[in-house]
């Protein structure tokens, strides 16, 4: 409405009697692109003014400003499209649609004065207004885009920010020095530090002593561009580990130059501890297995072997890791795993131990001897049969002293 009022009172006189104001471009405008309030506002402002103004054009001026803000308004609500992509043809339609009505609005005027108007400024009006009308639009409609981007920008990042921050994995950023840009909650939470605390900070301050040299050469990949998969061991506030599967990727500015790191970090420290765990019962369970006088053995289903003793090993002749994965046929002759194989079947047949006495002879140094053996089938905690357990005792000697004593 103020600068409405300002052209008015600063009129451009081309001709004698063809004076432009641009007061149907600006109210146009207003009406299109900030709706019926402000240009209820300028219409009514520049309407005073020119009444205040008087003359016998008076009222045909004030109804060109209404009709060019109800134009306006109108095209601005019955549009398809939104305004941020108004088109150039498009903005200098709407100005050609408002010079018109303007034009149609001169025959308000006395006859004789009306022909004399438009006589003057139909041409310069048609030429010069909708050009106008369109060069402000499209310095609007610009305007109008930029601030879609930004805010378009500004959401994504909201969005991108959101999922950082809820998510259950740790994000770390760094910089080319390797001092950290940003952290996540997760990320925070999981070494027990605040998120602005670590800020600044470089990733060997989280590092057990003797994990650094590992740390350096992870460092002279990602300078080297190579993202990497691994796990890494850091070492919490309190003093405890924490066992993370990380997933780094290297950043990179002009000319490929090393510009810093981007890592997720999962929790496998549960994970990690349960293998730790299974491998100490396992140690154990071996240790107890080889420190059994006896042969151990263990099959699956199949008759494939799973585990032995180092006993066993001397009964065959072969490591452990050669035994494993084979049956009785990779050892002995068909007749003598025959009577193996069929024993193992036995004792699944039977849901229990079956015991049988059997001469065997050592592969590694010949020895024979008589043994009582004991084979019982194995299940899993829902009861499915997982194989068979097999245990021989040398019972040579009590049995040479049982013959000596009968």
């Amino acid at each position: 409405g103020t600068i409405g009022s300002l052209v008015m009172l600063t009129p451009w006189t081309l001709l004698p009697g063809v004076v432009f104001d641009t007061r149907s471009v600006l109210v146009g405008i207003s009406g299109l692109f900030f709706g019926p309030i402000s240009t209820t506002v300028t219409v009514c402002m520049t309407s005073a003014l020119w009444l205040s103004q008087g003359g016998q054009g008076a009222w045909t001026g004030v109804s060109v400003i209404v009709a060019s803000g109800v134009v306006g308004t109108g095209w601005r609500y019955f549009r398809k499209r939104q305004l941020h992509q108004m088109t150039w043809r498009e903005l200098y339609l709407f100005g050609l649609v408002v010079h018109v009505v303007m034009l149609a609005l001169m025959l308000t005027l006395p006859w004789h004065v009306a022909m004399k108007v438009l006589g003057n400024i139909s041409l310069p009006v048609i030429v010069i207004y909708p050009v106008g009308t369109a060069l402000l639009g499209s310095l609007l409609v610009n305007y109008l885009q930029r601030e879609r981007t930004g805010k378009q920008l500004c959401e994504s990042m909201d969005r991108y920010r959101l999922l950082v921050d809820t998510a259950n994995e740790g994000i770390w950023a760094m910089d080319r020095e390797h001092a950290t840009t940003y952290v996540n909650m997760a990320m925070a939470n999981m070494l027990g530090y605040g998120q602005e605390e670590m800020i600044g900070s470089k990733l060997e301050s989280y590092l057990f002593p003797e994990d650094k040299d590992i740390l350096q050469q992870r460092i002279a990949q990602r300078h080297e561009g190579n993202g990497d998969i691994y796990e890494r061991r850091f070492r919490r506030q309190d003093g405890t580990e924490l066992w993370t599967m990380v997933s780094a990727k290297t950043l990179k500015g002009d000319g490929d130059a090393f510009q810093g790191s981007f890592a997720m970090f999962t929790d496998i420290t549960l994970r990690k501890e349960a293998q730790n765990a299974l491998a100490k019962s396992e140690l154990l369970l071996k240790t107890i297995i080889n420190s059994i006088p006896d042969l151990v053995w263990l099959k699956d289903v199949n008759g494939r072997y799973l585990q032995c003793n180092k006993k066993f090993e001397r009964f065959f002749g072969a490591k452990e890791s050669a035994i494993i994965g084979k049956d009785d046929y990779a050892f002995f002759d068909a007749d003598l795993a025959d009577f193996f194989r069929g024993n193992d079947r036995k004792a699944i047949d039977a849901g229990g131990p079956r015991i049988n006495e059997e001469w065997l002879t050592f592969a590694d140094d010949g020895y024979s001897g008589l043994f009582e053996t004991v084979k019982s089938p194995m299940y899993d905690a829902h009861g499915n049969l997982i194989g068979v357990l097999g245990i021989a005792r040398d019972i040579t000697a009590r049995k040479m002293a049982e013959e000596a004593l009968r």
